[in-house]
This record gives structure tokens, C-alpha cells and sequence, in this order.
């Protein structure tokens, strides 16, 4: 199953932690983790991902149909 992570941008990093353990809970059931890539939660869940060593295991949503499309 496919689970989004939704959450704020002002996240402060003391959640860091949390949303580490949440994401590690959900790839021990079997998930996938979906994020959107942006400061704050979504930063996190990356992080989480790479540091868990289970990066082939989370979901990039973007905004646009390909790395042409990001502002810079």
C-alpha cells in the first residue's frame, strides 16, 4: 500500500525524530512512503528514507512532468 505523507512546511526539526520512526514503522508493514519533497515534513520523510536505507521505497509527488519544469 501507498501512503502519503502530508504535512507543514514550518515543521520544526525537533519533529525529525518522529516522523523518522513513523516512516520506519511503515516500511516493517510493507508500505510505500509518498512525499512531496518539500521543506519540513516532507524534507524529513526523505531524510527518513535515505537513512533507513530504504530509498527505492518512497515516492517522489512533484508538481511538474519533469526536472525542466522546477524553478530555480
Amino acid at each position: 500500500m501507498k501512503i502519503a505523507v502530508i504535512g507543514s512546511r514550518a515543521l520544526p526539526v525537533a519533529f525529525n525524530e518522529k516522523v523518522l520512526g513513523v516512516v520506519g514503522r511503515l516500511l516493517l508493514r510493507g508500505h510505500e512512503v509518498c512525499h512531496g519533497g518539500a521543506i519540513g515534513a516532507d524534507h524529513f520523510v526523505l531524510q527518513a528514507l535515505i537513512n533507513l536505507g530504504a530509498s527505492s521505497k518512497g515516492i517522489l509527488f512533484s508538481a511538474w512532468e519533469s526536472v525542466l519544469g522546477f524553478p530555480s
